[in-house]
């Protein structure tokens, strides 16, 4: 009787207001805020409780990044509801980061803004996404240290200081953290360094990694015509692919005219000095990767081009009038932020610097930790206990959907030295590393042995689990029947396992099990379904009588259109102003309209 009840249960005002938990990753590993919301909070909501704590004003530069159900990396959308978009996710888990690079990023008016950008392009290093050349990467790291620990101290710091860093990631044979990079790192910090304050440290570093190429490039895996295996990287100068590490193609803002999809064929409009139209495609694993990558895109040219954010049309699509991927640009664009930040004068904020997993132990640091957010070290109390734990070799074929379940396949692959990484991988939950592709598969070309890729595997941090797992889970279960979930995480946020030691998966089962479904599947196999041909005529006429009608309804419907459309009756201007009727006359009506004068009436 209850399962009836929650079947016709209404929602009620107990129902609104009931509070959800969710966990916010920032810049540090170690640090965390914690929100509450509710079904009717919208994503900006999360994003100005961010903004208000990190004391930003510069904050539109800067996203909240989730992964959804079906494994997919998503930005925390401000305008719709953040219960809508988080459905079948437990726990709740958000990460701050730099969603819009700044395109010169010494133009940023405040020191905190610039420290954020700073921890954003300190992780792009350490993850495979900056890349630089093997005379670039010491300064870089001598920049990193500086601001950590201050001048050199040779009775504080010691004389190996540099390796209790890590700054460069493992799996990188061409710019590992070597015995003389560590030599070379600490030379420059203790001869070229000294006297430069940790904003100081920072700016620098800024400065040069802006410089680089894949400055604000977040990798996406896509293929070429050809099929050959590339990255699509998109920042404040245009779309740039990518294969390794290598620049193959790149098409500045001011050449695209258009942006569009497909399926999961992601399409540039570009034009050359010629002034003729080029139309390239890149493929991409599956759909949703397609939509996340078609939206990134959009934004950041609107973000990058646009004078004023009201130039931005209300609702943008990209695959067709009745495609579901639809953007709706919010925020300001950067010239905005520039312009609005000349006319703000308020005491700089104190920063006190917080420092990683990845950083130096506490009793060589020199500055205080960050009081921005409760912080434990749980995490790196477990990672120093077991090192090896989540780390895992991936074997997937990199091209395939990587949002669902399967087998790994045979073939081994690894990574080439100058491999981008697509994903930063603590913002993954650990369910997902048995699918998703990491940089060693993207790379198909050499096949190591087994022990060869057994050291080159990633090391995937715990992700801490929400407290409103439980909580989260029993009131979503109203809007998600039949949904599948990925299993229940344990304390340390990792899928349990059974006594096989297999991972298990839990099935929310819809709220009634209809029991004659049985009894019906036994009914269709004693009087099978007879073949088509063996029907008797009497049988089609439904079939006509239904195409028939649904073609007059189809011209009907179309009449209607045309007549709302050519109208100037002030009673369907409501509807002339709806986003679908403005993008159905702009892109279809017009031009259809066009081409039908052209030929057959001149």
């Amino acid at each position: 009787m209850s399962e009836l009840k929650s079947m016709f249960k209404f929602s009620s005002k107990k129902d609104l207001t009931c509070e959800f938990k969710c966990t916010i990753k920032l810049l540090d590993d170690e640090e965390v805020l914690e929100c509450d919301f509710t079904k009717e909070h919208k994503g900006q909501h999360l994003l100005d409780y961010c903004y208000k704590s990190l004391n930003l004003l510069e904050k539109d530069y800067f996203g909240l990044r989730y992964v959804d159900n079906k494994q997919q990396r998503n930005w925390l959308d401000p305008t719709r509801c953040i219960v809508k978009q988080i459905k079948g996710l437990s726990p709740v888990v958000f990460c701050f980061r730099v969603k819009f690079y700044p395109a010169d990023p010494i133009r940023l008016k405040e020191e905190v803004t610039r420290y954020f950008v700073f921890m954003q392009l300190r992780r792009d290093l350490l993850h495979g996404r900056l890349q630089c050349s093997s005379n670039e990467l010491p300064l870089l790291m001598a920049y990193i240290i500086q601001s950590e620990l201050g001048d050199y101290d040779p009775e504080e710091h010691g004389e190996n200081y540099v390796s209790s860093f890590k700054l460069v990631p493992n799996q990188s044979t061409k710019l590992s953290q070597t015995t003389s990079l560590e030599k070379t790192v600490a030379e420059i910090h203790q001869k070229d360094m000294r006297g430069l304050t940790p904003g100081d440290a920072e700016l620098n570093f800024i400065k040069k990694a802006s410089s680089l190429e894949t400055y604000g490039i977040d990798p996406h895996p896509v293929k070429d015509h050809k099929g050959k295996q590339l990255y699509l990287g998109i920042n404040h100068i245009g779309v740039t692919t990518f294969q390794g590490s290598r620049k193959v193609q790149s098409f500045k803002w001011n050449e695209i005219q258009k942006l569009t999809y497909e399926g999961r064929m992601f399409i540039v409009h570009a034009s050359t000095n010629d002034k003729k139209k080029h139309l390239v495609g890149f493929k991409c694993p599956n759909t949703s990767a397609c939509h996340f990558l078609w939206r990134c895109a959009v934004e950041q040219r609107y973000f990058f081009t646009m004078n004023s954010s009201s130039d931005i049309p209300l609702v943008t699509t990209g695959g067709g009038l009745f495609k579901t991927c639809k953007l709706r640009y919010t925020g300001r664009v950067e010239k905005e932020i520039i312009n609005d930040m000349k006319d703000i004068d308020r005491k700089e904020a104190t920063i006190q610097r917080s420092y990683s997993t990845t950083s130096a132990p506490p009793h060589i640091r020199t500055i205080g930790r960050s009081s921005t957010a409760p912080i434990t070290t749980s995490e790196h109390d477990r990672e120093q206990e077991s090192p090896d734990r989540g780390s895992n070799f991936i074997t997937k074929d990199p091209y395939w959907n990587y949002s669902t379940f399967s087998e790994p396949e045979e073939n081994h692959v690894t990574s080439s030295p100058h491999t981008l990484d697509p994903f930063d991988e603590e913002d993954w939950d650990t369910s997902m590393t048995s699918t998703l592709p990491t940089e060693f598969d993207l790379r198909p070309d050499i096949t190591p042995t087994d022990e060869e890729s057994r050291s080159m595997a990633f090391e995937i941090p715990a992700v801490r689990s929400s407290p409103s797992a439980s909580l989260f889970n029993k009131d979503m279960e109203d809007d998600t029947l039949g949904e599948e979930e990925d299993g229940d995480l344990d304390e340390n946020g990792d899928y349990g396992d059974d006594v096989n030691g297999k991972r298990k998966r839990t099935i929310v089962s819809p709220l009634i099990k209809l029991s004659s479904s049985s009894d019906e599947d036994k009914k269709t196999e004693e009087n099978p379904f007879d073949p088509l041909g063996c029907r008797p005529y009497s049988n089609l006429l439904p079939i006509r009588t239904f195409m028939l009608t649904t073609l007059l309804l189809l011209l009907l419907f179309s009449c209607l259109v045309i007549l709302i459309i050519e109208s100037e009756s002030d009673v369907f201007g409501p509807i002339r102003k709806v986003p679908e009727m403005v993008i159905l006359r702009r892109d279809y009506y017009e031009p259809m309209k066009k081409n039908f004068f052209r030929k057959f009436i001149s």
